[in-house]
């Protein structure tokens, strides 16, 4: 999903956090100082952690560090290799990944996406790369307690595909889509039409859509393009065909 810079009403603001924790591809940063993880948001973070996608989360801690972060949810996070910090001072809310900034009132708190007055602005990497960037780099100077995020942008960000047949982590390669055993086991037969399983750009799950010649699913082409800089990549008209 493209992501625009721009003001967040309280009505936009939910639905703007759930798209951008469902369209991380590589890594997310939580900023919040109260957590209470609502069942949905939940298992957004639960497909993405499938995927092996980065994930972490800071909270405000006080004498009892579990006082702001509902001690089930902690767990779970710990649990599913959540890297989870802690600030003293945290005020601020933002939520980040490889696309889009999101800095708000809301805090990753059931009851304030469904209830409270909330509001936000959202700056877009493609579109606001400065501020982007600027926020990024504040985020990362968080006092966690003494340390500072284990976190590596540049490390994060590199260009990564899913595997078309098993879905696992692979380089981004839309001439060889497969890990190496499922690249060996369909050159046996070599027809570039064979239905696949997954989408290369996001690793989500494609119904059959996908295959050698047509990896990428088709509501994800445009995007896959413009991040990775295709050009002349197989006529669109074709794709979309090829995929109705």
């Amino acid at each position: 999903m493209e992501f625009d810079s721009g003001y967040c009403s309280d009505k936009e603001l939910s639905f703007l956090l759930e798209e951008l924790i469902q369209g991380t591809r590589n890594w997310l940063i939580i900023v919040s100082p109260f957590v209470r993880i609502s069942g949905r948001i939940k298992g957004y973070l639960e497909k993405l952690i499938s995927r092996k996608v980065k994930i972490i989360l800071v909270y405000k801690t006080n004498s009892d560090k579990l006082v702001n972060i509902k001690e089930e949810d902690y767990q779970w996070l710990i649990e599913n290799k959540v890297q989870v910090k802690s600030s003293r001072n945290l005020h601020a809310k933002c939520y980040i990944n490889e696309k889009c900034a999101l800095v708000t009132s809301m805090n990753l708190v059931d009851y304030s996406l469904s209830n409270n007055f909330e509001m936000g602005v959202a700056y877009s990497a493609k579109s606001d790369y400065d501020t982007y960037m600027y926020i990024l780099k504040d985020v990362l100077q968080i006092n966690c307690d003494g340390t500072k995020i284990d976190f590596n942008y540049y490390k994060n960000s590199s260009d990564r595909g899913f595997c078309i047949r098993t879905g696992i982590e692979i380089p981004f390669n839309i001439d060889k889509p497969m890990c190496d055993e499922a690249w060996e086991e369909w050159c046996k037969i070599g027809d570039p039409d064979t239905p696949e399983k997954y989408c290369h750009y996001t690793g989500e799950e494609s119904n059959g859509e996908t295959s050698v010649r047509f990896p990428i699913k088709y509501e994800n082409f445009q995007e896959a393009c413009s991040e990775y800089h295709i050009s002349g990549f197989r006529d669109k008209s074709m794709w979309k065909k090829k995929n109705k």
